[in-house]
């Protein structure tokens, strides 16, 4: 047998594809394995699970390429969803996480194209880079969130028209929002001290933004022109990195522009 201790916080995709563990029928239930308190893979062609009450992990990859799963329903002793664990489920309409998850793996939801909503809860603290790629769901945040990073292309390829960011997040990641081409308004609240490079690179139909300041940091002596979160590098280069298509910019605080 397997025994994987506690202390794993990650598990890679495809970690045991080949062994005997794997390849033995008897470890698969309904199209799932599961060692201990770990769901390491599945092979679904239902459309709606239950992740078994008392796992603890979702591998990495766990349900990639899951076509024919329209629901999953997320036990509350889950804590990680590993990276692309539902990368590709492209008719998933509905997923509950509960409020025991704590990070959310890149690419995670990547070409979860029919999710109408996902609503984040309080607990996670974690979003790992293109978690939301080519996802056009609306992204709900718990009231209770305590998330005060948003990480490096966190929400790069992210295809919803709107997105705020709660006011519990100070720090916002280089290409952060990069390549949201179908982002039309965004909010950064007040809260936000610190903005990444190319934040906002690429957002192409973007027509509304809301910043509490201007430039990289708030009251900055640096990067201060206005362009460089788009990705500009001074303000000559404005010109060429501000959408063409932005028409209210709102400026909420700070000292220097």
């Amino acid at each position: 047998g397997v025994n994987i201790p506690d202390s794993v916080t990650y598990v890679g995709e495809n970690a045991f594809l080949g062994t005997s563990f794997y390849n033995r029928s008897s470890n698969w239930n309904n199209g799932a394995l599961y060692c201990d308190n770990i769901l390491l893979d599945t092979d679904l062609l239902i459309e709606e699970y239950h992740i078994t009450p008392g796992t603890r992990l979702i591998a990495c990859g766990a349900f990639r390429g899951m076509t024919s799963l329209t629901s999953v329903i997320i036990s509350d002793s889950v804590t990680s969803i590993g990276s692309s664990a539902f990368n590709g489920c492209s008719s998933l309409e509905s997923i509950t996480i509960p409020n025991s998850i704590t990070s959310i793996g890149g690419s995670a939801f990547s070409g979860c194209t029919s999710l109408t909503n996902i609503t984040i809860p309080g607990s996670v603290t974690s979003i790992g880079s293109y978690a939301f790629d080519d996802c056009t769901a609306q992204i709900i945040w718990d009231e209770m969130t305590a998330i005060t990073t948003i990480e490096e292309y966190a929400f790069s390829g992210y295809n919803g028209a709107t997105l705020t960011i709660p006011g519990s997040v100070t720090s916002i990641g280089n290409y952060a929002f990069y390549n949201c081409a179908s982002l039309e308004s965004i909010t950064i609240p007040d809260s936000v001290t610190s903005i990444g490079a190319y934040a906002f690179s690429g957002c192409s139909s973007l027509e509304s933004i809301t910043l509490p300041f201007i430039g990289a940091t708030k009251n900055g002596t640096e990067n201060t022109h206005f362009g460089y979160v788009f990705g500009a590098s001074s303000y000559s280069s404005n010109k060429d990195r501000v959408p063409s298509s932005l028409k209210t910019v709102e400026i909420t605080g700070g000292t220097n522009i």
